[in-house]
């Protein structure tokens, strides 16, 4: 961004009008590449094999593009992962003991 001193003229209204669309340009860059960030995690989370099984009638985009840009971490999704682990680990045993014992 330019500076102008006093003794300098104003900026035209051709060069804030650029300035402005440059600044706007930026942020949409910014938040398009934000945007695609989220949908990539999404799509990751989705090809866990806890969700191999889900259906779903929606896209990752369309999920990303209507949430709100506030991200809340729930206690409960937390501990939900957790308790998937604990459940696929417990599973991954069972599997090998039933198998030695065959």
């Amino acid at each position: 961004m330019q500076h102008y001193q006093s003794s300098q003229l104003l900026p035209t209204a051709l060069e804030i009008k650029l300035l402005f669309h440059n600044m706007i340009s930026s942020e949409i860059h910014t938040e398009q590449q934000a945007l695609e960030a989220d949908i990539a995690a999404v799509k990751e989370w989705w090809a866990q094999p806890r969700w191999r099984h889900t259906k779903r009638t929606y896209t990752a985009e369309e999920i990303c593009m209507k949430r709100g840009n506030l991200k809340i971490d729930y206690p409960s999704s937390i501990m939900a992962r957790k308790f998937w682990e604990i459940v696929e680990n417990r599973w991954k045993v069972c599997v090998l003991e039933s198998k030695l014992f065959m």
